[in-house]
């Protein structure tokens, strides 16, 4: 197994981007209290690769965290990309991976934020949606998609996601 030093030397080393998403595959692997920081920080430098990027935020999206705070600042560096990053594409996969941190303190209205404003980025917005479909009709998350069967964009999928969220009922 290789260490976590000897990765973060080579990431920093001049790789290619596909070998840089290599690295950040092999580092999540690695059971070491320094990876989170590390891809965050890697997250937070728009001068990365946005391939790099997304596969930070594809690992975020699926990760269990057990410390609240490492999944708030998690959190904070995903909310930031929604709001101010000019990389779309990394925007849509930000958009995805809030599914996992819809608890957390202010994503939820960042998230509502975005997806009921239609001059916002579309596939964002509907990766939002995708987000809070997965992510369940708990919180004010019900009554955000209800806001969009007012859009025509969203009508059919938003009246489809409550319907299916009706007769599960709520948590």
């Amino acid at each position: 197994m290789h260490k976590f030093e000897d990765l973060i030397r080579s990431f920093q080393g001049n790789q290619s981007v596909s070998e840089k998403a290599s690295i950040i595959v092999t580092l999540e692997d690695l059971d070491d209290s320094r990876v989170l920081p590390f891809f965050l920080q890697t997250l937070r430098d728009k001068s990365e690769y946005d391939v790099v990027r997304i596969e930070i935020l594809k690992i975020l999206r699926l990760r269990i965290f057990s410390d609240h705070q490492q999944q708030n600042t998690a959190a904070e560096v995903i909310t930031d990309i929604l709001s101010a990053d000019s990389d779309n594409l990394v925007r849509q996969f930000a958009a995805i991976a809030t599914s996992n941190f819809m608890d957390v303190s202010g994503v939820e209205s960042l998230v509502e934020t975005i997806v009921t404003n239609s001059s916002e980025e579309r596939d964002v917005r509907w990766n939002l949606f995708g987000a809070l479909e997965r992510a369940g009709p708990d919180g004010r998350r019900s009554s955000i998609v209800e806001r969009l069967c007012e859009d025509l964009q969203f009508r059919q999928a938003a009246q489809r996601v409550l319907r299916k969220w009706s007769g599960k009922g709520h948590h």
